[in-house]
């Protein structure tokens, strides 16, 4: 888990152009850990923290911009 998807957070570079989104790839791993614990699923779980990671944006960017109206 370690470099993959560190690096692939760091390569998207948000954290610089959106500043309010959050750097929560080790929370969003030990998710995918909990549904896909076995070791054949590595892929799947990689996969999946990375689905997890790109809606964490979309969830910090309604919280940050949208409206109530």
């Amino acid at each position: 888990m370690g470099t993959s998807l560190n690096s692939w957070w760091k390569n998207l570079d948000l954290l610089s152009r959106l500043q309010f989104t959050r750097h929560r790839v080790t929370e969003a791993y030990l998710w995918t850990v909990i549904m896909y614990f076995e070791p054949h699923y590595s892929r799947a779980r990689l996969i999946l923290c990375k689905i997890t990671m790109i809606l964490s944006v979309v969830d910090d960017m309604y919280d940050s911009f949208a409206s109530l109206e």
